[in-house]
């Protein structure tokens, strides 16, 4: 999937603590036993930032925060009359690391560990049965920004 959107984010000065948070469309997919399923959303990350370098010239980053996603469409292609039943909210925790240079360009990576997860539905003779199965979407992200 790909994630686009704006972001802000807040440093203080001289110790390097900050705060960042976005607003991003964001599709994000899977596999399920072979089987695609997507969904496309809003997704609001707050990270907490801790910063080390040479000032705005260049410095690297680690983040940790929580990230909110709200579902608005998705698509499953699963045979034998399943479906998947995705939440309207879910929420997640993020990790992530990466690099700042010049003040302005910043390239990371993400990993967001879900807290919930999706069930997947059977359908027998339009009756919806829950199934036992259960799955999380783990997402890495790698992320390209300009800060103005």
């Amino acid at each position: 999937g790909f994630f686009i959107g704006p972001m802000v984010e807040l440093t203080v000065p001289i110790i390097g603590i900050g705060v960042d948070g976005a607003l991003l469309y964001s599709q994000k997919g899977s596999k399920i036993d072979g089987e695609n399923a997507t969904q496309q959303g809003v997704e609001v990350p707050i990270n907490l930032k801790y910063s080390v370098g040479l000032g705005s010239i260049a410095s690297v980053f680690v983040a940790v925060g929580p990230d909110f996603y709200f579902n608005l469409k998705s698509k499953t292609d699963l045979k034998d009359l399943r479906k998947i039943d995705y939440k309207a909210a879910e929420l997640g925790i993020n990790i992530g690391a990466g690099v700042k240079a010049l003040g302005h360009l910043q390239v990371g990576i993400n990993y967001n560990i879900p807290v919930s997860s999706a069930k997947l539905i059977e359908e027998v003779a339009g009756i919806e049965l829950p199934s036992s199965s259960s799955y999380k979407n783990k997402v890495w992200q790698v992320s390209i920004a300009y800060l103005f």
